[in-house]
């Protein structure tokens, strides 16, 4: 039985928690499929360890009054942005991922990083104790590698110390190949899975009735709940929208909606239970998603396993995902005016939209898009770099 130490910064702690649900997902999989699995990631403000299973170690790096760093709305980042006190945090966080990625390399058989920076963190514990490390890079650590001098030699350290780097999308390692040639035959490409509660029978949009719009996101800056709002104060359709989702820019998006004059038009949910998600998928007719910049964004898997249209921002990441006119519609980036159109003509046009439902499964089933088909190919690429 393959032993794996999974390290990760962002990961569900309580049942209501969404953070990180695709990392509990694949450890949950990875399970499934008989490996052990050690879960290494950081303790918050609230959750009482006794009360986890004996296979997640905490990392305290700091009093529980101050562990804001990880597993909020917007993840590490967006704490930063919020208080700028949390980055003298950052070095007992680090020095508290790595004391630990030590303490679990010595009696697991592969490291398994999740992000950019612990996979640097992990592939120097694993250079140590001459363990193989892989690392998963999920998007916004890529993204920022032409930003930022920073990003760029911690994603740099990681190729070098890592044995493979698995990229969510072929937009990432395109990314990381132009970026970082070097290193490219240390690349692999393993896409997320969804789980099958999503499925749900197609049917066709009733326009006889309110069109149900749904969101389904963390409330940050970086994916632009307000071009959905804005959006939406444009049409002359009988809409609804339910956001579901909790985070920083909660309270703003509240007085734009005021401001707007739509607060009749939308629902502010909050964060819900992940197996309660299905249920929200079900009620709605079209999905919506305006983010900035997307890794390989699982909500719209899951939009399409439920037989929702699906409208996003054209940016990269999405369109890894989302064949224009095919299989969803792409809005023009950033545009609320061309959102806004791009909803009236789904509306005005059901045959279409259900041609979109119908190729949306269709590319979930073609992909073999689940968590079991998921974890295989990750034992597959364990048992190489261990020679089991």
């Amino acid at each position: 039985m393959l032993h794996v130490g999974f390290v990760t910064t962002s990961y569900p702690l309580s049942e209501k928690s969404n953070s990180g649900i695709f990392t509990k997902k694949l450890a949950d999989a990875l399970i499934k499929q008989g490996c052990n699995v050690t879960i290494v990631t950081p303790a918050d403000s609230s959750t009482n360890s006794k009360k986890l299973t004996k296979n997640i170690l905490l990392i305290k790096y700091a009093p529980s009054f101050l562990r804001k760093l990880c597993h909020n709305p917007g993840g590490i980042p967006a704490a930063l942005k919020q208080n700028k006190l949390n980055y003298f945090l950052i070095p007992f966080l680090l020095a508290g991922i790595f004391l630990l990625s030590i303490k679990v390399a010595k009696q697991v058989d592969i490291i398994h990083a999740n992000w950019a920076i612990n996979g640097l963190l992990c592939g120097i514990s694993a250079f140590i104790l001459r363990k193989p490390c892989i690392t998963t890079v999920r998007g916004e650590d890529i993204n920022q590698i032409t930003e930022s001098k920073i990003h760029y030699l911690v994603v740099l350290l990681c190729l070098q110390l890592s044995s493979k780097v698995v990229c969510v999308s072929k937009n990432i390692l395109n990314k990381l190949v132009n970026n970082y040639p070097k290193y490219s035959n240390k690349l692999v490409c393993i896409h997320n899975g969804i789980d099958n509660s999503f499925f749900q029978p197609l049917k066709l949009i009733n326009t006889s009735n309110k069109i149900q719009l749904l969101t389904v996101s963390s409330l940050t800056n970086l994916k632009q709940i307000n071009i959905i709002l804005e959006a939406i104060s444009l049409t002359k359709k009988n809409i609804f929208l339910t956001i579901v989702g909790s985070g920083p820019e909660e309270k703003n998006l509240k007085l734009l909606c005021k401001k707007l004059n739509i607060e009749s038009k939308v629902k502010f949910e909050g964060a819900v239970k992940n197996d309660q998600l299905p249920s929200y998928y079900k009620r709605a007719d079209i999905f919506i998603l305006a983010s900035k910049r997307e890794g390989r964004p699982n909500v719209i898997l899951e939009a399409f396993a439920s037989g929702k249209v699906v409208v996003a921002n054209k940016t990269a990441g999405i369109e890894d995902i989302i064949t224009n006119n095919k299989n969803g519609i792409l809005f023009k980036y950033n545009s609320a005016e061309d959102l806004n159109n791009k909803i009236d003509f789904i509306i005005s046009n059901k045959k279409i939209a259900h041609t979109l439902q119908k190729n949306a499964v269709s590319y979930l089933k073609k992909k073999r898009l689940n968590w079991a088909n998921t974890a295989d190919q990750y034992i597959s690429l364990y048992r190489q770099l261990c020679a089991v």
